[in-house]
C-alpha cells in the first residue's frame, strides 16, 4: 500500500476569521459561485477542505507512512474535510490540553470507503460516508473506527456533508439533546461566526424555533450570524455582552448559552446527533454555510479557491386569510403572515409611504396586476417577533362586502410566494414560534366558540395562561425532583450529595401528587362549562316531558299530544341558563312496549340517561297515591327503576307535573316527607298554567352553576379530556415511583421522567427538563 498524504499547517494563522464575512456576503447566489484560478499539475495527493473561514496561509501536505487496518477500522478516500479553528490548532499540536470525556476535539470529513476491516459489517466498500476523527482526518486517505462513520445519500454533496458532524452535530447535541431548547426560548451563541457557531444559529432558529442572540468579534460576523437567523448580534470587542443581553431581553436574560469557542464536541450520544444533522439537511430544514472550498496539493501548492454561498433564506410560505369571519359585514379583516408580508403590504398600497409599526394608516388598495383600485381601507404592519404569529404580519381592514373581500383575496393569491392559510394555521405558527403554549391555544379556540358568559370567562382565563402556568409550575417542581434523584444516583458514592436529599424528593413528590389528584377530582367542572351541562328529562309516557322541554325553550321544540309514546327519539337543544351552557334532552317515555320503534326510543332514552349530569324526572301528579306514605313508596319504587340506568354522579330533580289537576294540600307537605326519606328535591309544576315554573328554573340554574363552578374563582379548572388523560398518567407514574422507590431507585427515577413527559404533553413542551442545569445549580458536585 502506498504512502498517505497528511496535511500540516506551516504556522498558526494570525487571524482565521478576518475578512471571511465580507467575502461571503459579496456572493448572493446559492450553490457554487465565483472563479477558480489555475493551479499546478495535480500530483494525485489532493483533496478539498471546506472551511467556514478564510485562511491567510496555505496548508502544506507532508508524506507519512501508511498504516494497516485493525479489524474494526475502515479506510476512507477523503473528498472533503470540514475544518475549523480548533482543527488547525490540533494539526500544529497547539491545542489546549485534552479535556476529560465527554468533551473531545475532532475533525470532520466526507468521502468514499476504500477498504473495511474483517469485523466491520455496517459499512461496505464504495459507500459514501461522513466521519469524525481526532487524528488523520485531514489527509487524502483516512483510517478510522467504523463506529465514527455515518452513511449519506447520493443527493448530499460531499462539501455540504463534511460540515455536518462537528458543526451541526455539536449544535444538535448541545441545544436539543442536552439543553432541551424549546420554541420561543432565547439562546445566546458565542463565537457565532465559526463553523459550530453558525450551525448553532441555523439549527436553533429554523428547527428549534428559538430566538438567537449571536456574539462575535466583528460587526461583519454578527451580520453573517443574523443572516443565518439570529435576531440580534453583539460585537463583544466593542460592547459588553452582559449589558447588551439585558437590553435585548428586557432584563429577563437568556434560557440557553452555547459557547462554541474551541470547537469542542460531545462524544457520548454523538451518533444520534449526526443522524439528526443529516436528516435536517436532507429535509432542507437547515442550510449549512460553507465559507470556502480549498483544493490542497503538494508543497508547491498554488491555487485559489471556489467560494460557496448557500441560501440563507428560510423557505417558508406566506399565508393569508380573512380573519373576521364569513358573511356580509361592515368591516372585514384580512391577515397576512410570513416573510413576504412587508412586500405584500408595499405591493397592494402602490408603494406609498410605509405605515409605522402597530399603527393604522388609511391607504388605497390596488390590484397588483392592473393597478385598479380595489378599496380604500386601513392597513397595519406588525413586524416580527412582536406579532400574533411571531412572524412579520400585516392586516387589511376593508369594507365587508363580498365583492371587495373577494377582490382583495384574489389580488393576494396572484402575488408570488403567497397561499391561502389552512384552518388554524395562524395559531399553529404562533405556537411554533413560542407565542402560545398548547393550553393557551386551546383557550383561544374556546374563546372563539364561547356562547355564554361563563364560557367566555373561563376561556379568557385559560388564554391568559393561568392553566399553563399551573402545569409549568408542576413541571418545574418535578424537574427538580428528577434532577436531585439523578444526582443522588450519579454522585452519592463520592459523598458529594447533602444528606436527606431523597427524603425531600419523596415529600415533594407526595405533595405534588396530592395537588394533581385534587385538580383531577374537580367533578369535571371545567369540562362541563366548556362542553355544556347535560340535562336529560325522563319519565313515564305522557308525564309532560315534551311540555317541559317546550316551556324551558320558550318555543315548540317537541311535539306534544295526548297519545302516549309520541316522542320516539332523543330531542336535544342548546340553552343558556344563567350564563351557563346547557344541553337539554327530551326522551321517549320509559315503559315496556311491543312497538319496535318505541323500543328503540326507550333504549336511546336509557342510553342518554347514563350520560346525563342532571336528570329531571317527570312524575304525573294525577297518578300519585292519595296518602303521603303511599306517595313516598311510589316515588321510591319509581326512582329506583329510573336510577338503575343512570350515572351515579348525576344530580336528580323530581318534577311533579299537572298540579293544576289535583289538590295541593297533601302535595305541599311532600317537601318535608321527601327530605326525611332521602329522596331528591321535588318541584311542583303545571306546564299548562306555568305555576311553579320559575321556582323550578331557579333551582335548575343553581344546580347547573354548582356543577360548573365560578370560572374566575380558585385554581383554573380542567377544560380538556386530553388534559385529564395526561394528568392521570402523571399521577399513576408518581404512584409507581413510591412503589419502586425502595426496590430500585433507577426504575423509580424513570417513573419521575414519565410523569414529567406527561405534563409536557399538555403544554406542548415535551421533554423540557433542564436537569443538568438544576443539578449544578442546587448541588456542589465535586466539592
Amino acid at each position: 500500500m502506498g504512502r498517505v498524504a497528511v496535511l500540516r499547517l506551516c504556522r498558526v494563522p494570525v487571524c482565521i476569521l478576518r475578512d471571511a464575512v465580507r467575502c461571503n456576503l459579496s456572493r448572493k447566489s446559492s450553490g457554487l459561485a465565483g472563479t477558480h484560478s489555475t493551479s499546478t499539475t495535480d500530483s494525485g495527493h489532493s483533496y478539498q477542505a471546506v472551511l467556514c473561514t478564510k485562511l491567510k496561509k496555505p496548508l502544506v501536505i507532508q508524506q507519512l507512512s501508511s498504516v494497516a487496518l485493525k479489524p474494526t477500522e475502515v479506510r476512507v478516500n477523503v473528498h472533503c474535510c470540514g475544518v475549523n479553528f480548533a482543527d488547525l490548532l490540533i494539526c500544529q499540536g497547539l491545542y489546549q490540553h485534552r479535556p476529560p470525556i465527554p468533551f473531545t476535539p475532532g475533525m470532520e470529513f466526507a468521502g468514499c470507503v476504500l477498504e473495511v476491516g474483517p469485523n466491520v459489517t455496517s459499512i461496505h466498500k464504495g459507500d459514501r460516508v461522513i466521519g469524525v476523527s481526532s487524528t488523520g482526518a485531514m489527509a487524502e486517505q483516512c483510517v478510522v473506527d467504523h463506529e465514527m462513520l455515518w452513511p449519506i445519500g447520493e443527493e448530499l454533496p460531499y462539501e455540504v456533508a463534511a460540515t455536518l458532524p462537528v458543526s451541526y452535530g455539536t449544535a444538535i447535541l448541545a441545544l436539543q439533546q442536552r439543553a432541551k431548547t424549546q420554541p420561543g426560548e432565547t439562546v445566546l451563541v458565542t463565537a457565532a461566526a465559526g463553523a459550530a457557531g453558525l450551525a448553532a444559529v441555523d439549527f436553533a432558529s429554523h428547527v428549534l424555533k428559538a430566538k438567537v442572540i449571536a456574539a462575535a468579534g466583528t460587526d461583519e460576523k454578527c451580520e453573517l450570524a443574523m443572516q443565518k437567523g439570529a435576531v440580534a448580534g453583539i460585537n463583544y470587542t466593542t460592547k459588553s455582552v452582559k449589558e447588551e443581553v439585558k437590553k435585548l431581553t428586557a432584563n429577563k436574560g437568556v434560557n440557553v448559552v452555547l459557547d462554541t469557542v474551541g470547537g469542542d464536541i460531545f462524544k457520548d450520544a454523538f451518533s444520534r446527533s449526526i443522524v439528526s444533522a443529516i436528516q435536517c439537511c436532507q429535509e432542507g430544514r437547515t442550510k449549512p454555510h460553507i465559507g470556502a472550498v480549498y483544493k490542497l496539493q503538494q508543497c508547491n501548492f498554488r491555487s485559489s479557491f471556489v467560494r460557496m454561498q448557500c441560501s440563507d433564506s428560510r423557505e417558508r410560505s406566506t399565508i393569508f386569510a380573512m380573519s373576521s369571519g364569513q358573511g356580509r359585514c361592515g368591516v372585514a379583516v384580512i391577515r397576512v403572515s410570513g416573510p413576504a408580508s412587508r412586500d405584500t403590504l408595499t405591493c397592494l398600497t402602490g408603494r406609498r409611504a410605509f405605515p409605522p409599526a402597530r399603527a393604522a394608516a388609511l391607504r388605497p388598495l390596488l390590484d397588483p396586476r392592473s393597478g385598479e383600485r380595489l378599496d380604500m381601507g386601513l392597513v397595519l404592519w406588525f413586524p416580527g417577533p412582536r406579532s400574533f404569529t411571531g412572524e412579520d404580519c400585516c392586516e387589511f381592514h376593508v369594507h365587508g362586502g363580498s365583492a371587495v373581500v373577494s377582490g382583495v383575496l384574489q389580488a393576494l393569491g396572484y402575488l408570488p410566494g403567497l397561499r391561502p392559510a389552512q384552518a388554524g394555521e395562524f395559531t399553529k405558527r404562533a405556537f411554533q414560534n413560542g407565542k402560545l403554549d398548547l393550553t393557551e391555544v386551546e383557550g383561544l379556540g374556546d374563546l372563539i366558540h364561547a356562547e355564554t358568559e361563563a364560557q367566555r370567562r373561563q376561556a379568557l382565563r385559560q388564554m391568559a395562561g393561568d392553566l399553563g402556568h399551573l402545569y409549568h409550575d408542576w413541571s418545574k417542581r418535578l424537574t427538580r425532583c428528577l434532577a436531585h434523584t439523578e444526582a443522588y444516583i450519579d454522585f452519592s458514592e463520592d459523598d458529594n450529595i447533602e444528606e436527606g436529599v431523597l427524603d425531600k424528593v419523596d415529600n415533594d413528590v407526595h405533595v405534588l401528587q396530592s395537588e394533581i389528584d385534587r385538580h383531577l377530582h374537580d367533578s369535571r367542572q371545567g369540562e362541563r362549562l366548556r362542553d355544556g351541562v347535560h340535562v336529560t328529562i325522563v319519565g313515564a309516557p305522557n308525564a309532560g316531558k315534551s311540555s317541559l322541554m317546550n316551556l324551558i325553550c320558550q318555543k315548540p321544540t317537541a311535539i306534544v299530544s295526548p297519545i302516549a309514546g309520541t316522542t320516539r327519539d332523543v330531542l336535544e337543544t342548546a340553552l343558556n341558563i344563567g350564563g351557563y351552557p346547557v344541553l337539554l334532552s327530551d326522551t321517549a317515555g320509559l315503559r315496556e312496549t311491543s312497538d319496535l320503534v318505541e323500543q328503540e326510543g326507550v333504549r336511546r332514552a336509557r342510553e342518554r340517561l347514563q350520560l346525563a349530569d342532571i336528570v329531571v324526572v317527570m312524575v304525573d301528579a294525577t297518578e300519585l297515591p292519595s296518602d303521603l306514605i303511599g306517595i313516598v313508596q311510589f316515588l321510591q319504587d319509581y326512582l329506583s327503576e329510573v336510577m338503575g340506568a343512570s350515572d351515579e354522579d348525576a344530580d336528580w330533580i323530581v318534577v311533579c307535573n299537572k298540579t293544576d289537576l289535583v289538590l295541593l294540600e297533601e302535595l305541599n307537605k311532600l317537601h318535608l316527607v321527601v327530605k326525611d326519606h332521602g329522596l331528591p328535591r321535588m318541584c311542583l309544576l303545571s306546564c299548562t298554567t306555568g305555576s311553579g315554573f320559575d321556582d323550578f328554573l331557579r333551582f335548575l340554574g343553581e344546580q347547573v352553576e354548582k356543577m360548573c363552578g365560578n370560572p374566575l374563582a380558585g385554581s383554573p379548572s380542567l377544560t380538556q379530556a386530553r388534559h385529564r388523560l395526561h394528568l392521570q398518567n402523571c399521577s399513576h407514574a408518581l404512584t409507581q415511583y413510591h412503589q419502586q422507590r425502595e426496590m430500585d431507585l433507577v426504575l423509580a427515577t424513570e417513573q419521575l421522567r414519565t410523569g414529567l413527559r406527561q405534563l409536557g404533553k399538555i403544554t406542548g413542551t415535551i421533554g423540557a427538563e433542564e436537569i443538568l442545569e438544576v443539578i449544578f445549580r442546587d448541588f456542589c458536585i465535586g466539592k
